[in-house]
């Protein structure tokens, strides 16, 4: 049976998306091996993988140590899992001498992307809907480089405009028209060979925790499917990415809220409801021809989540 060893970045928690591998490996006859990047044992993964103490993210002799890594294990493909790791991962693309599979973009769309405000930019230039610009109450400020829904402040009206911008540096902050509605991650597959997109699969976030879908359900809504795909192609990203937007409660229409050129933490509803991300990889790796687009995927998909306890003694 061949192997595939992964290397996660800062794996952490992804233990189903791990376990999602080694099941979609399993059914293609190959071994799936998980790794997974920390700065220490401490963490879920552990418990289905090898972890390799790492360095952090900006830290100046983590390429070079990453390039060790990926010799030693025989590392295959790598993942990141949080914002700053698909940075190193796209820095990591460019510097590695070896042909480990590490489905990112460039750095430089990277750059754009994880910043808010490059990304709100990004999407006038290319005719993407999105909120208008700080217009009139109420107003949502949202961190330039925030993720995780961390730091993102609601203002209804002067007064607490006025308050904000005492407290705050309002250049670190991308300022928009608050929307009433409902938010949706949509899932999608950009093949790195054939360039075209292989999936796409909405999913409203029915409950969010500490900025990631807790319960979510997919839904086959055509005309925020085919948004999504021009999105991505527009995009030049290719391999996994989640794009969030939310729906006008009034109008129906969609605006673009972010763009993370990563697997998003919910994208196993997409891939219980049949869209096999962890498949696509593998098939890329092994350079089978990616390029059938998949619509055959579950609508109302539910996925709830739920705690799970690891024990081991250290």
């Amino acid at each position: 049976m061949k192997e595939l060893n992964i290397l996660f970045l800062g794996g952490g928690k992804r233990v189903s998306l791990a376990e999602s591998f080694i099941l979609s490996g399993r059914k293609k006859g190959i071994e799936v091996n998980i790794f997974s990047y920390e700065i220490n044992n401490e963490t879920p993964i552990s418990f289905i993988g090898k972890i390799i103490i790492g360095k952090k993210w900006n830290d100046s002799k983590i390429l070079e140590h990453l390039e060790k890594v990926v010799n030693d294990e025989k590392i295959g493909l790598i993942l990141p899992s949080v914002d700053k790791a698909t940075i190193t991962a796209s820095n990591f693309k460019k510097y590695t001498k070896s042909k480990c599979f590490i489905p990112v973009p460039s750095p430089e769309l990277c750059q754009i992307f994880f910043n808010k405000q490059r990304t709100y930019n990004w999407c006038l230039e290319n005719g993407i809907p999105v909120p208008e610009s700080n217009v009139k109450f109420p107003m949502i400020a949202k961190p330039i480089y925030g993720s995780a829904s961390i730091g993102i402040c609601k203002i209804n009206n002067k007064d607490e405009f006025d308050i904000f911008k005492i407290n705050n540096k309002i250049s670190e902050y991308n300022i928009q028209r608050f929307i009433d509605g409902i938010e949706y991650s949509v899932d999608v597959y950009v093949s790195l060979k054939s360039r075209k997109v292989i999936v796409a699969v909405p999913r409203i976030r029915l409950e969010v925790t500490g900025g990631e879908a807790t319960k979510s359900i997919t839904k086959k809504d055509i005309k925020l499917i085919e948004l999504s795909k021009k999105v991505a192609l527009i995009s030049g990203v290719s391999g996994p990415m989640v794009i969030q937007f939310i729906q006008d409660k009034n109008s129906k229409d969609f605006y673009l809220m972010e763009v993370n050129p990563r697997f998003g933490g919910a994208v196993l509803c997409s891939i219980a409801a049949g869209a096999d991300f962890p498949g696509y990889i593998i098939d890329e790796i092994q350079d089978n021809n990616l390029s059938q687009y998949n619509i055959d995927w579950e609508d109302n998909m539910l996925m709830v989540r739920r705690f799970a306890e690891f024990y081991k003694k250290i």
